[in-house]
């Protein structure tokens, strides 16, 4: 009797214990996870989350953000300058015949395309010249890049607007955008009407059948 209450007794403890194990290791961890010092994380952007205007007007459309280099330095295009590779892909309302007007990477600095930065993020940006055609301007910040297509259907004289890059790159908070690296602009030479779309075959095989049944219905007919 007293070896079945010593072993009672034991399993007793056992139970306590392994029961004390579990309450331990089902307490929520309050302690946040350590940050490496002096290296703040990013955060990830989507360019709607900019905002970037010309004039009165907001961009149309935009693209990113995408990881490393709108625009090779020294290259005007081709494969070198992933932009304007999906800009002649027709990526911004169909059009392909784009060009790139300028790359500037100082505040500024520019013969044609200008900007400042009023705060880190935060600035505006200027052309010497009117853009009456739609343009886009490009914004890369830390190691990222977003592009703003603005489509400018009433070819208004464009000189300049504001730009943040919350919607390129994001500060370690993720409140605050980084500071801008370059700024490039692109347009469509030419006022970027559209290219007459050629019909699909079929659609031409078709027209040709109704003209040639019009023409026999015709030629059918009494004198």
């Amino acid at each position: 009797m007293v070896k079945i209450q010593s072993l009672l007794t034991s399993l007793l403890v056992v139970g306590a214990a392994c029961l004390s194990a579990i309450e331990v290791s089902a307490k929520p961890d309050n302690k946040a996870p350590k940050q490496p010092a002096g290296n703040p994380s990013s955060q990830p952007a989507n360019c709607t989350a900019g905002s970037v205007t010309a004039g009165l007007l907001a961009y149309t459309s935009c693209i990113g953000s995408f990881t490393g280099n709108d625009v090779t330095d020294g290259a005007a295009g081709g494969g070198d300058d992933p932009l304007l590779d999906q800009l002649t892909a027709g990526i911004f309302g169909g059009l392909t015949n784009w060009s790139l007007l300028e790359k500037v990477d100082e505040p500024g600095n520019g013969s044609v395309l200008s900007w400042t930065e009023t705060s880190e993020g935060i600035g505006k940006w200027s052309v010497s010249t009117p853009i009456t055609s739609p343009f886009v301007l490009s914004l890369k910040a830390g190691n990222s890049w977003s592009a703003y297509y603005f489509a400018n259907p009433s070819s208004l004289s464009i000189t300049g607007g504001l730009w943040n890059t919350l919607g390129v790159s994001l500060a370690g908070n993720g409140n605050n955008g980084k500071a801008l690296s370059h700024a490039s602009i692109f347009v469509v030479p030419g006022g970027g009407d559209n290219p007459v779309e050629v019909p699909e075959p079929t659609v031409l095989a078709g027209i040709g059948l109704v003209a040639a049944s019009s023409l026999s219905r015709l030629r059918k007919k009494p004198a």
